[in-house]
């Protein structure tokens, strides 16, 4: 196990500029956020090419002696065929990369379980056709929104794997025990402080109830080796009233997640 670093924690940076602040940091590894109409890849511009992209990012890896770990993506469609289209772009990217990991959003939780398990079928197999594994993340307003959704939504889809984001989970009071089953269907993992008297999906580290050594403790026991991939999001992109720069926070979650995966 170790530490990686979401671009999206410099979402407002061009990407070159972002993975530098996150070597900055004491980081070499990262997570390239494909949010369309965010930062810092835009899913369906990669449609249309990938070409550049993947130049400059291997450029800015090289220039940075950082290397890329996983991508986490999310975009919006009108039909359910331009799912599968995006996905198989951006598996096609991640294997340019050399990235195994591609996250998407989990289908939104109003859709049936059945009928978004039928939908990320597709998706995953063909992830899995281009040698990348398909996860999706654990978020509120979506089927993964609890434990049981998500655990549902995993054992009716061969293949797919979960990024646990376990903020989603804390600011909503549910408890580290709740999660455990998860763990061994875990393939990557977002991670901050959350949770605290005002039930926040981030605060500042120390003023929320993230278990962070129980949740360290879970994945070692189910063998998870990947990444923790900090996640400190500008305070206004999550409708905090706070303002406070996430550098410090990224600085200090590093010191505390150090020695439980060293």
């Amino acid at each position: 196990m170790y530490l990686a670093c979401s671009t999206l924690c410099f979402d407002q940076l061009p990407l070159a500029v972002a993975v530098e602040r996150i070597m900055q940091l004491g980081l070499d590894t990262f997570e390239l956020g494909c949010i369309e109409e965010w930062a810092h890849a835009s899913p369906w511009e990669l449609v249309e090419d990938r070409g550049v992209p993947v130049r400059q990012i291997r450029q800015i890896q090289e220039q940075t002696e950082t290397r890329v770990i996983a991508l986490n993506c999310g975009f919006q469609v009108r039909r359910p065929e331009q799912e599968k289209t995006l996905v198989e772009t951006m598996s096609a990217f991640a294997r340019e990369l050399g990235v195994e990991i591609v996250t998407i959003p989990a289908p939104e939780a109003g859709v049936g379980v059945e009928e978004g398990a039928r939908r990320l079928q597709q998706a995953a197999k063909a992830a899995a056709g281009m040698g990348r594994t398909l996860c999706v993340e654990t978020h509120v307003g979506r089927l993964t929104e609890t434990p049981d959704g998500a655990l549902s939504l995993l054992e009716k889809v061969p293949g797919l794997g979960l990024t646990l984001d376990p903020s989603h989970y804390v600011s909503k009071g549910v408890k580290e025990t709740e999660w455990q089953a998860l763990y061994p269907r875990v393939k990557q993992v977002h991670i901050r402080d959350a949770g605290g008297p005002e039930h926040l999906l981030q605060t500042r580290m120390g003023q929320g109830e993230m278990p962070f050594e129980a949740v360290v403790k879970g994945l070692k026991g189910s063998g998870y080796e990947g990444a923790l991939v900090i996640e400190y999001l500008r305070p206004e992109k999550l409708g905090l009233t706070e303002d406070y720069p996430v550098a410090a926070e990224i600085t200090s979650l590093k010191e505390r997640l150090g020695p439980l995966v060293g």
